[in-house]
């Protein structure tokens, strides 16, 4: 009798100190992350879907592209829907596919525009990134979808990675402060747009309207290399078709798009019309549209020296009359 009363003394403190370490690390962790990683855009869109959770019949998904591009506000007014822009960073084709699981899971969603890059298509595409699986696990809701997309992306080699996250300022330690000041500011705080330049995001620019990312600034006309779109990815072919089936199965609504570039980008991108042949054949098999704003019929009236940030995202300006070709086609 006593020794099973010292075994189950012994068993409570192991459990005691197991639990203790637990917390320690948990704690440690969110320590560490307030102190070095850096202000993310995820911070105000999980708060954003948070409030809006069960009115959103309508998702804007995919990478930077239209994560620059499409104003859920303006969406929301012209086709008379509740929207988001679920789009983020460097977003992955099967990335993509497990966010937009997600919404569907959890919201009554009737309408998806999938704002495709055709870097998605590009073999160099395959690996996908630490950083965006990390932004797109933080996004996710449902617990079914946060176990799968766990189980198919965390490994024990990179659990490091995930505890600290790779944009962890680990370089910038001179940018701690700044970062700090940042995340004690009224508008961080109450999920407002920053106004302080110093604490403004990636390239200029603000979180402004359920997952629309904002900036009023251009760059200068430099333009990256040549581009070459002859070895594509099967795999991320295979999970651009998945996205679409996923739709399909649900009886959703899926249209396909494509922001416009910079011209002097597009001219540099060689075989540019073989991702532009395979998404149509694509659509055309499973009966969607697909929209490449490269080709508009009013696509001249966006200036390369004005409307973007850079050679591939467009600036709120050129954002606004992207909107009304958006609007236009899809009302």
């Amino acid at each position: 009798m006593l020794n099973s009363k010292k075994v189950l003394k012994q068993n409570i403190l192991r459990a005691f100190k197991v639990l203790t370490a637990f917390l320690l690390v948990f704690l440690t962790c969110g320590i560490l992350q307030f102190f070095l990683s850096p202000v993310s855009y995820a911070h105000w869109a999980i708060h954003d879907r948070k409030e809006l959770s069960g009115t959103i019949d309508t998702v804007i998904i995919g990478d930077s592209l239209p994560m620059y591009a499409v104003q859920p506000s303006v969406v929301d007014e012209k086709l008379g829907c509740t929207s988001f822009n679920a789009s983020s960073a460097s977003q992955h084709l099967d990335e993509t596919y497990y966010l937009l699981l997600d919404y569907l899971k959890t919201e009554n969603i009737k309408d998806v525009y999938f704002g495709l890059d055709y870097y998605n298509f590009l073999k160099v595409a395959e690996e996908g990134s630490p950083v965006s699986q990390q932004q797109v696990y933080k996004r996710l809701t449902d617990i079914r979808v946060k176990f799968e997309f766990l189980k198919n992306y965390f490994n024990f080699d990179n659990a490091f990675d995930w505890l600290f996250p790779v944009r962890l300022n680990r370089d910038r330690f001179l940018d701690i402060p700044t970062n700090i000041k940042a995340k004690l500011t009224y508008e961080y705080r109450n999920y407002l747009p920053l106004s302080d330049e110093r604490y403004l995001l990636e390239a200029g620019t603000y979180y402004y309207d359920k997952g629309y990312v904002f900036t009023d600034r251009c760059s200068d006309s430099y333009v990256e290399g040549k581009v070459d779109l002859a070895e594509m990815s099967d795999k991320n072919i295979e999970w651009f078709e998945k996205i679409i089936s996923l739709c399909k199965d649900n009886n959703v609504n899926i249209h396909i798009f494509h922001t416009p570039v910079k011209y002097s980008r597009l001219k540099v991108i060689k075989n540019y019309e073989l991702f532009d042949n395979k998404v149509h054949e694509i659509a055309d098999k499973y009966d969607i549209d697909y929209l490449d704003f490269n080709y508009y019929k009013s696509r001249s009236i966006l200036n390369d020296d004005i409307d973007f940030v850079n050679a591939a995202h467009l600036n709120n300006k050129g954002s606004n009359i992207f909107m009304e070709w958006f609007c236009n086609e899809y009302k």
